[in-house]
């Protein structure tokens, strides 16, 4: 078992952050009223570091392995809604290796109330338990009331898993690559898999997991659902149940891996970018009006049903990073769901023109205040993963202002060959570049609400590259050096000379 203590970094910790612990009461945050982001924590068990935000566990981490997406407690509406908490108590007691969270809140939509504690503990040892349970104070209808984990498709797809059924037997598995139309595991207590000298283990009592393929719904993981042993779809009145979940991080048999961040220098914390080579087949989509999909289909429909696709000339499917949660980091942590998309779709249908739209940073939310440029930044970072998905079409809804700025950007290099970029720390900025008649741009997208430096490694010698801010200004300024400060959710341009 794990003994070590150190400090892990996650994309927003990287930039410096510095926490609070938060004691709070929350808005109202029913579906007519999509949440605001509450105060973010870095919390630490052993080896495991991870952000506390909203009630959840966010972006669980060994050094730079997620392990873990998310963890958090789920209550769904007779239609499959999800209806946000509304906190009365949110405890932290945070240490350097181990931590406790004391949690009360209540879900109320049109068709369940309920009310729902949780405890969470961390410990040096690298394991977490998460105690949760409730009950609803009047009879409704629910399809799920239990906890949630998240597995990152980026992390694990191909991986192979071991799950523990009902019967205590073990069955082996795998996390996808292409988008499943099926369950990817089911009736199962526990699932573990090893990976890069880590053996990750996540059980659950008094209930058992489904794991459904999320990718199918425009999210970028794999949902492993537990639910409290209710008689779905109704739910009766005061009826209390529990479950208690503990997650296990042990150093895999064999020989050792590191487990700890590489060194860097304090003096340096600037992330490192540099050009690479044209990706094979990837180009910028021709962005269009929303008008043109109106006939799209759900992606998920599709999936299920693929024959009829085989011989498609043109294939149209609606997405959105907001299926099941509205926040920012699920906005932009599902961004590569696209790709997934896309490549299961060609797979199926090899010979179709891909056309995606509308793409929505809302989907059935509405329209929720994100920080500035947010919008500006998701959109950039969207059209990156469009054309690594070989997409053809693109056309996106409800846009700003400044993410139109970054549409007509890019429709004026449409077809343009996009060029791979090497990132020292890519959670934190999504790069890529654009070859154009005797120009290369870079583009630098700060995917976090912290400020940043960029270095860009091996500019080549000649006229100084020019630096310029499409979502604000159209206006370019010489770049002097190879260093470029970047604000919250920056989108910047840098035009090299061919």
């Amino acid at each position: 078992m794990f003994r070590i203590r150190f400090s892990i970094s996650i994309r927003t910790a990287l930039f410096g952050w510095m926490f609070m612990s938060t004691a709070a009461n929350a808005e109202d945050t029913s579906p007519a009223t999509a949440p605001a982001n509450r105060a973010a924590q870095i919390l630490h068990a052993g080896p495991i570091s991870l952000k506390f935000q909203d009630g959840e566990l966010r972006y669980l981490r060994v050094a730079d392995r997620e392990i873990i997406r998310r963890i958090y407690f789920s209550v769904r509406e007779g239609d499959f809604a999800t209806e946000m908490p509304k906190f009365s108590e949110m405890r932290v007691e945070p240490a350097l290796d181990h931590f406790a969270i004391h949690l009360a809140a209540t879900c109320t939509g049109k068709t369940i109330s309920y009310n729902w504690t949780g405890d969470i503990t961390g410990s040096a040892d690298g394991i977490i338990t998460y105690h949760a349970g409730g009950f609803a104070p009047a009879a409704g209808t629910s399809r799920r009331l239990g906890l949630c984990v998240l597995y990152g498709a980026g992390a694990l797809a191909g991986h192979d898993f071991e799950t523990i059924g009902e019967d205590n037997k073990a069955a082996p598995g795998k996390f996808p690559e292409l988008v499943s139309p099926t369950l990817v595991a089911s009736r199962f207590h526990t699932l573990a898999y090893t990976v890069d000298g880590l053996h990750v283990s996540c059980g659950v009592a008094e209930s058992l997991f489904d794991m459904e393929d999320q990718r199918n719904y425009g999210d970028s993981s794999f949902k492993a659902y537990n639910p409290l042993p209710y008689a779905y779809p109704n739910i009766e009145a005061g009826k209390t149940l529990s479950q208690t979940l503990s997650l296990r991080v042990d150093a895999a048999p064999g020989p050792s891996h590191p487990t700890t961040a590489p060194a860097t220098s304090p003096a340096d914390n600037a992330i490192h970018v540099r050009i690479g080579l044209p990706i094979e087949g990837a180009r910028i989509c021709a962005i269009t009006s929303p008008d043109r999909f109106k006939d799209a289909m759900d992606f998920v429909s599709m999936n299920l049903h693929r024959t009829p696709l085989a011989d498609a000339t043109a294939i149209a499917w609606k997405w959105t990073t907001a299926t099941h949660l509205p926040d920012d980091d699920t906005a932009m942590e599902n961004l590569p769901g696209i790709v997934y998309q896309a490549r299961t779709v060609r797979s199926f249908a090899p010979r179709a023109l891909l056309r995606v739209g509308p793409l929505s940073i809302n989907g059935r939310w509405p329209q929720t205040i994100r920080p500035p440029g947010f919008s500006a930044a998701w959109t950039a970072a969207a059209i990156h993963e469009l054309s690594l998905g070989n997409v053809d079409e693109a056309a996106f809804a409800d846009s700003t202002p400044q993410a139109a700025n970054i549409i007509s950007a890019f429709q004026r290099v449409t077809g343009k060959p996009v060029v791979d970029v090497s990132v020292s720390r890519p959670t934190d900025i999504d790069a890529f570049a654009v070859n154009d008649i005797g120009t290369t741009t870079l583009w630098l997208v700060n995917l976090s609400d912290q400020p940043g430096e960029v270095v860009v490694d091996d500019l080549p010698p000649g006229v100084p590259p020019q630096l310029l801010r499409p979502a604000l200004t159209d206006k370019p300024e010489t770049l002097l050096g190879s260093r470029i400060e970047l604000t919250p959710y920056d989108v910047s341009e840098v035009v090299i000379r061919r």
